[in-house]
């Protein structure tokens, strides 16, 4: 019997039993022992213990007295083989332990997409196939080696394993395992404009997969393609209908393209909420493969972004910086104020009846060494509300927590971006939010408010009027302001 730990799962059994302590050494001597069960407990590899074991040495072989095990899943072990550990098995004829699995040092390759099926009257193509290669040596193990392939689309496995055996090295998958998987994209898959909407961008439609034809060879080639109608609610564009077809197929680059030309329009009038987008609907044709039947092709985002409009910064203990200043350059420690006052205020808001989806930024401030640090912000545009605060820990202990704080999900165009420091929330109406934390902890949160040219004349609070006037600095009662570097109850109106 082996005299030192055996490994759970070894000598045939799920709990090996093993000898503690060694066995006699003179011939004819009995010993009376203990045998110790690996149960996967313990630290000593002795979860159970097998008391008055009996060991004669009997010469060339030992004569063991051994009582019944206690359960099936135990078996005493014994003999001199090598004791492989976990993803190892004996080799043939002694040859020791051998891996007992393949052991992949290449990850597989995905090769594709390749068209296939070509009618022999009309030259189209009625299928498409994606080849998964495994990159491992031929003949290592003989037929012994199987590799189960599983396919994955955007991270998400679908309804289909393949199992290769032996000398095989490639699976396949073709489109008639696709259905409801396809996608088209755009390039760029995010298009800003200017505020005007007066320059075309170009916007390329990209498939990843040929358009192939449905397995009727009778099918004319003029049948063959995939249409989209143009939604143009919200945008402009030379074309109404966009037309994908086998030909614009290019093996080199693996896609097919078409291009269109878009102008986006922002009046930004009282004319309701609007989510600028340009939408695809599919016009599905039957000389079409049915793998595109039922695609919905995704919509394309499109902002509307001014590099020029100022913005307004609070930042450090905290020192803020009004919009018309920022406008002018006016950005020295000089011309910005400081808050003092704990609490929370409104950093900025827009104003009057041309906005049904109203824009405002709250900040909240707790003390902090022995000045004030911004710990939480609030941003809403229209039913769109998050939070960033680490307000609720103490001081220098945590780092942001972001928190919707809408009753329904955000609307499609309302976007957060984020890292382990920094908040940026983009609103459908193009305005945006940057939230900066500073220090290890990300102990103090420094904000910056990215407004819309036609914002200018109708924003109020910390941030100003925004009207390139003096009377930049106007409390909540309407009193105007002489700007200086703690102007304490125009804060506190805020």
């Amino acid at each position: 019997m082996a005299e030192k730990c055996v490994e759970r799962l070894h000598c045939g059994t799920f709990v090996p039993i093993w000898l503690q302590g060694n066995h006699p050494s003179t011939p004819g001597q009995v010993i009376t022992t203990t045998a110790c069960a690996n149960t996967g407990q313990g630290q000593d590899c002795c979860g159970y213990k097998i008391n008055n074991i009996q060991v004669k040495n009997c010469g060339s072989y030992y004569v063991y007295k051994l009582p019944p095990v206690p359960g099936c899943s135990m078996a005493y072990c014994a003999g001199n083989g090598t004791t492989c550990h976990f993803g190892q098995m004996p080799g043939k004829n002694g040859s020791g332990c051998i891996t007992a699995y393949p052991n992949m040092t290449e990850n597989p390759t995905l090769l594709g997409p390749f068209l296939a099926r070509r009618c022999p009257n009309t030259g189209l193509y009625t299928n498409f196939f994606f080849t998964c290669h495994v990159n491992y040596p031929n003949l290592m193990f003989g037929a012994g080696v199987a590799f189960d392939i599983r396919w994955y689309i955007d991270g998400k496995p679908i309804k289909l394993t393949t199992t290769i055996h032996g000398d095989q090295r490639d699976a396949y998958i073709d489109a008639d395992h696709l259905n409801g998987y396809l996608g088209h994209k755009t390039d760029p898959e995010r298009l800003e404009v200017d505020e005007k909407g007066n320059s075309p961008k170009p916007v390329k439609i990209v498939s990843t997969v040929p358009v192939v034809c449905n397995s009727d060879c009778n099918t004319h080639i003029n049948d063959c393609h995939l249409d989209f109608n143009l939604n143009t609610t919200d945008v402009l564009s030379g074309e109404c209908n966009i037309t994908l077809r086998p030909e614009q197929w290019n093996e080199i680059t693996k896609t097919a393209e078409t291009t269109i030309q878009v102008v986006a329009e922002k009046d930004f009038v009282d004319d309701g909420d609007r989510d600028v987008v340009m939408g695809f609907q599919p016009l599905f044709n039957t000389g079409a493969h049915p793998v595109f039947l039922d695609y919905l092709p995704t919509e394309l985002p499109i902002v509307a972004k001014d590099s020029k409009t100022p913005a307004c910064e609070c930042w450090g203990d905290p020192h803020c910086i009004t919009f018309d200043r920022n406008a002018k350059g006016l950005t020295s420690l000089d011309e910005q104020f400081d808050v003092y006052t704990l609490g929370r205020f409104t950093m900025t808001r827009t104003t009057g009846t041309p906005y049904k989806a109203p824009f405002q930024v709250e900040i909240q401030t707790h003390s902090c060494w022995k000045v004030a640090c911004i710990c939480g912000v609030v941003a809403r545009e229209g039913n769109d509300a998050i939070q960033i605060s680490n307000c609720e820990h103490k001081f220098g202990t945590n780092k942001l927590e972001a928190q919707i704080l809408s009753p329904q999900h955000f609307s499609n165009l309302t976007t957060v971006h984020w890292t382990a420091t920094t908040f940026v929330i983009y609103f459908p109406s193009g305005r945006f939010v940057e939230i900066f934390g500073t220090g290890d902890r990300v102990e103090v949160q420094n904000v910056k408010v990215h407004p819309l040219p036609d914002d200018s004349k109708s924003m109020e609070g910390l941030c100003g009027s925004f009207n390139d006037r003096p009377d930049e600095l106007v409390d909540s009662n309407g009193t105007v302001h002489k700007f200086n570097k703690t102007p304490d109850k125009f804060i506190e109106s805020w």
